[in-house]
């Protein structure tokens, strides 16, 4: 599959792609009731046996090793977790499926990992340390301390490296994915209605709610195939906004990557943190 490479780990078997398909070999590891296996051996700690009633022989597979389609990331995923799923192979790492994609770039570009995915910065200095990205558009982002927890939203309207107008706020109870919608709102009231604009978020899930599944769940009387549409109010008010708004183009922006604007909008979202925004 192009853009997918998935892996053994090293000294625990190995995997290959044959017609397509991914097949791992298995290392079969004898086992001995009362025997200690050597030090840094499968499974358990190191010098303790396995107790197993009656001994014989042991079964272990290696986590399989796949590069995000999203954000380019490597993450790892048991083997025994992907062989209950045949012709299955995972996609995206858990941080984009959670919607925050990781900060890792792909070979070759030249923007490193922000130092906001560490550091609590304000607004002034994130211009002082940042130049990088889209020069133009709206920029949204939410945050919260403990998901769920205390949290703030930030957007900023940018025009040629100018900022035109901004939001922030912050509510002591809320998700992470409530604030996220939050900005996209503030985000999306401040779009000219009859001027072209990009609106960025790094939530891909609000990005792909308002693009790609609020129509159905309306046609469906707003309910997912699977379930109820969480956060019910905040989608609805987001879908209708961006409705209004047909010029406007909601795009994923990747998070704590440098993009000046990007960084700009999530101290906005961090503000009720700090005593200055």
């Amino acid at each position: 599959m192009p853009g997918l490479a998935v892996r053994g780990h090293e000294g625990h078997g190995a995997v290959k792609m044959v017609g397509g398909q991914f097949y791992h070999r298995l290392m079969i590891v004898p086992r001995r009731v009362g025997r200690r296996p050597a030090v840094g051996g499968f499974g358990g700690r190191p010098g303790r046996p396995e107790s197993r009633p009656g001994g014989g022989y042991t079964r272990r597979m290696a986590d399989l090793t796949f590069v995000c389609g999203t954000c380019g990331a490597e993450f790892s995923l048991p083997a025994q977790v992907v062989s209950k799923y045949p012709n299955w192979t995972p996609k995206a790492c858990m941080d984009c499926r959670n919607g925050k994609g990781a900060p890792t770039r792909s070979p070759g570009t030249a923007r490193g990992r922000s130092a906001t995915r560490t550091m609590d910065l304000t607004t002034a200095q994130v211009l002082e340390q940042f130049t990088d990205g889209p020069r133009s558009g709206i920029f949204t982002d939410g945050s919260c301390q403990t998901n769920p927890g205390p949290g703030g939203w930030g957007a900023v309207f940018v025009r040629g490296g100018e900022v035109v107008a901004q939001r922030f706020g912050a509510d002591p109870a809320t998700t992470n994915n409530r604030m996220e919608l939050t900005a996209m709102i503030e985000g999306l009231l401040m779009a000219p209605h009859a001027e072209p604009v990009d609106i960025y978020s790094d939530s891909q899930l609000v990005v792909n709610t308002l693009t790609a599944w609020a129509k159905g769940w309306e046609a469906r009387g707003w309910k997912r195939k699977d379930g109820e549409v969480m956060n019910l109010d905040l989608v609805q008010r987001a879908y209708g906004l961006a409705q209004e708004r047909p010029h406007a183009r909601i795009q994923w922006i990747r998070a704590h990557d440098g993009s000046r604007w990007n960084e700009y909008a999530d101290a906005l979202a961090s503000a009720y943190q700090r005593s200055e925004a």
